[in-house]
């Protein structure tokens, strides 16, 4: 909590959070965009923004929904030319996919001031979200080379917050943790991340929606995740191709 607290006051005071970052990724993978905001609805209310609103630009506003399909606020998106609905319903669900509370959005990026972000494992981070529909949350925590285990890669930001026990024993012990939470809604799976030859190189924290099937099709899903990581990860060097974020 104490951790939260100093992140959040970073982030005012530095102005770059997690939902302008968002936003600006955004902006990134749809070139037709030259703005992009989020204004929360009340109680959290908030307003995140990337790129430039420019004058005579075309806007179209729509909702936004955080990773467990409930709405946070208006998603306001400005263009050169008209967006088609299936285009501005695409950039709606890669935010909502990378939102699960509206929370992470006033956070710092990075989390830390001594981040390291995997670029690589960014890249597995935005595959597992292709793969898995039900995938709400996905981490790796890892040690990069002579820094404590922290967040390198996750979707939704804490870039370089620190492992906590239940991380550290997932690591040490090679265990399993598992929780329901958010009323019922949400499963919280940590299993070891592992390379090819089946080494323990850190921790892979996940979320799923709970849905008919209960537990078991979230659990069978965060093992799918894991064999799917492990195949694509030689050894903690793959992923220790670090940028550096300060």
């Amino acid at each position: 909590m104490l951790a939260l607290m100093a992140a959040a006051a970073a982030a005012a005071t530095s102005g770059q959070t997690y939902g302008n970052s968002l936003l600006a990724r955004e902006l990134g993978r749809h070139r037709q965009l030259s703005h992009a905001s989020i204004d929360l609805d009340a109680p959290s209310a908030g307003h995140f923004e990337a790129g430039t609103a420019i004058a005579g630009a075309l806007e179209i506003k729509l909702a936004v929904a955080d990773g467990l399909g409930q709405r946070i606020g208006t998603l306001a998106l400005r263009s050169a030319r008209p967006l088609r609905p299936s285009e501005s319903a695409q950039i709606a669900t890669e935010i909502t996919r990378r939102v699960y509370s509206t929370a992470v959005l006033s956070e710092p990026d990075p989390f830390t001031v001594d981040a390291f972000r995997s670029a690589r494992g960014d890249r597995l981070v935005e595959r597992e979200l292709d793969r898995e529909p039900t995938l709400v949350t996905i981490a790796f925590h890892v040690a990069p080379p002579g820094r404590d285990n922290q967040i390198i890669a996750s979707n939704f930001g804490r870039i370089g917050k620190a492992a906590d026990d239940d991380d550290r024993r997932v690591i040490a012990t090679s265990s399993v943790l598992q929780e329901v939470t958010n009323g019922g809604k949400r499963l919280d799976v940590e299993l070891p991340l592992l390379d090819r030859a089946g080494r323990t190189i850190g921790a892979l924290r996940t979320s799923f929606i709970l849905g008919p099937s209960g537990r078991s099709a979230g659990y069978r899903s965060a093992v799918r995740v894991q064999h799917d990581l492990s195949s694509s990860v030689r050894g903690l060097d793959s992923l220790a191709h670090w940028t550096r974020n300060s």
